[in-house]
């Protein structure tokens, strides 16, 4: 598994829901395809990315650096400080690297139930000790954006 298997996963997910639910065509998602945010592209898109529209970005990191993890957060708060509405970052990696206590997502302002970011680690454990792996889930909205209540 890498990342562009996980891309492609996801893309067919989400294509899968796009259906199901009666989107418009042409569906509005994008590998890596589109900017989103100073010529910076997100593993996944969805929605309309033309300036002042609501869209998604999402990133997505298989057994990284933390280093790159970190860079890829940053990207992903910063287009959705200034042009996404929501963001999602998945990744996953091996339990033995510890991504845990290594990243230190508060110094990336990331809060763990905060009002416009929420994240959570979880353990994906494997018959096969040597495979078992960490994952980190993290949301982000847009600091502007209100929910109304349904």
């Amino acid at each position: 598994m890498n990342e562009a298997d996980m891309r492609c996963q996801l893309f067919a997910e989400c294509l899968e829901v796009m259906k199901r639910k009666g989107f418009d065509k042409p569906y509005e998602i994008f590998a890596e395809d589109r900017e989103i945010y100073k010529r910076k592209r997100a593993d996944l898109a969805i929605g309309h990315l033309e300036k002042g529209q609501a869209f998604l970005a999402v990133e997505l990191k298989y057994h990284r650096t933390v280093e790159e993890i970190q860079e890829d957060i940053q990207k992903l708060r910063e287009a959705v400080k200034e042009k996404a509405i929501w963001g999602v970052f998945l990744m996953l990696g091996p339990e033995t690297y510890e991504y845990q206590n290594k990243l230190d997502l508060k110094a990336l302002c990331i809060e763990e139930h905060g009002k416009d970011t929420a994240f959570v680690w979880s353990k994906v454990k494997s018959k096969v000790p040597e495979a078992a792996s960490e994952a980190l889930y993290l949301f982000m909205r847009h600091p502007q954006l209100t929910v109304v209540p349904q």
